[in-house]
């Protein structure tokens, strides 16, 4: 590939890599169909995405851990379960009609978009009220103090993880609404949750199809990797000078294009 489609390349990835940053998302959803546009081969982008989501993530979360919006014992609770589930949707993914739950999980999307936008943030550490309260669990991170019914998230993230296994999405995408919604964890702690939980995704897919025998074109996935890992950090730290109501607003917007592009690809 010519130095100036990867020059160019890098640069548009780098401007994608901002706002999921901004939201703790890694963003594959939007580099695999870009780097396929300009010929990268359909079988190497998913395996440079990961690569590059690894580096993204990395970078957002030293911000993110500086300004202690990563909780790293919560996130011992809830990345086996969601693991275990993703494992469990990935072999059964074979035998089912993704198609047909690809346009629920846009739908489901959207929803949780407008949830998001409507989300009372003064709320945030408070336990719901229709939420049992089993298994809770009281935490503080830096500003943040809150409580989690861990007897009700284990369950409900482990099924969050089949679904994102069976579709073989990010299982981010659907553990920050649920989070944010559903356990009132502060926003600030729920989007440096997601960027872990996604560079941990990374780490594993990447190992995964290179145990498989597919190739890294280490020429190619580099540069990029460099470029979203600046874009990331600028997101990163724009997401801490940018107020709730934005940012909330910001992860809605995030969340229907994605669920539009779901439904342009499977429709």
């Amino acid at each position: 590939m010519e130095t100036v489609i990867i020059l160019i390349l890098s640069i548009i990835l780098m401007a994608f890599a901002a706002p999921f940053a901004m939201i703790g998302m890694g963003g594959g959803t939007a580099y695999v169909p870009i780097m396929e546009i300009v010929g990268i081969n359909v079988h190497d982008a998913p395996t440079i995405s990961l690569f590059m989501i690894l580096f993204s993530t990395v970078s957002a979360a030293i911000v993110f851990h500086e300004k202690k919006a990563i909780d790293w014992k919560f996130l011992l609770y809830i990345i086996p379960p969601v693991a275990i589930g993703s494992f469990l949707g990935g072999y059964v993914s074979h035998f089912v009609n993704t198609s047909a739950i690809s346009i629920v999980f846009a739908v489901y999307l959207c929803i949780a978009a407008f949830l998001i936008y409507k989300n009372d943030y003064s709320k945030e550490g408070q336990i719901h009220e229709r939420i049992p309260k089993w298994l809770v669990v009281h935490r503080i991170r830096g500003e943040h103090n809150y409580s989690v019914s861990l007897g009700i998230l284990i369950p409900m993230v482990i099924g969050l993880g089949f679904l994102a296994g069976m579709l073989g999405v990010g299982g981010s995408l659907l553990l920050l609404p649920v989070l944010i919604v559903l356990f009132r964890v502060p926003m600030r702690i729920t989007i440096g949750i997601s960027t872990v939980y996604a560079g941990i995704s990374a780490l594993v897919g990447l190992a995964g199809h290179i145990a498989g025998g597919d190739y890294l074109n280490i020429w190619i996935a580099l540069p990029l990797a460099v470029a979203v890992f600046v874009g990331a950090r600028i997101g990163s730290q724009m997401s801490h000078k940018t107020s709730l109501p934005k940012l909330k607003i910001a992860i809605a917007v995030i969340l229907v294009a994605l669920a539009a592009a779901m439904l342009f690809e499977t429709l």
